[in-house]
């Protein structure tokens, strides 16, 4: 009997441990995207650049090189790949509202968060939604992947677009 009674406090012992740690991890991802999305809307004072200057705050390393071999692969003059801010799924962000969804850890280092992006200025307002796939990196939350309905997934469509520009196309 003491034997099961031994067990069973340490299995409720190794359960317990692992809440806080979670409970953490879905507050530094809140708090990622909060961050991120004070940015938005952005006026001629805040010069945020998610895909250059800007971008290892916001995406991991193996989404830059994507950004980096796409801007490489566009000739001078051209527009690349991204033609629009894919945080915002927009190219104008004038009165974007962001509201913070759902958000699910998957692992340790992977979350899914859905973001719901209300563009109020447009008649009648816009709404788009997006789900951002998280990754850490360095023990800071950056995103991995972004779905949206135009968009199923936007380093599918990177990688699509660089392998069309290496062929010429």
């Amino acid at each position: 009997m003491k034997h099961a009674a031994l067990a069973l406090s340490l299995l409720v012992l190794a359960f317990t441990a692992g809440v806080p740690a979670r409970a953490a991890d879905l507050t530094s991802a809140r708090r990622f995207l909060v961050s991120l999305y004070a940015h938005y809307p952005q006026g001629a004072r805040n010069a945020f650049d998610p895909t250059g200057a800007d971008a290892a705050t916001v995406f991991d390393p193996s989404t830059i090189a994507l950004f980096a071999e796409n801007n490489r692969l566009t000739p001078r003059g051209d527009v690349g790949a991204i033609d629009s801010d894919p945080i915002c799924a927009c190219q104008d962000d004038g009165g974007l509202q962001p509201r913070i969804g759902a958000i699910q850890l998957l692992s340790p280092n992977r979350a899914s968060a859905v973001m719901v992006l209300t563009f109020a200025q447009a008649s009648p307002p816009d709404v788009q939604r997006l789900e951002l796939t998280l990754v850490t990196v360095g023990g800071q939350w950056r995103i991995f992947d972004i779905h949206s309905k135009d968009t199923p997934s936007f380093r599918a469509y990177l990688v699509k677009a660089n392998l069309e520009a290496r062929r010429g196309h």
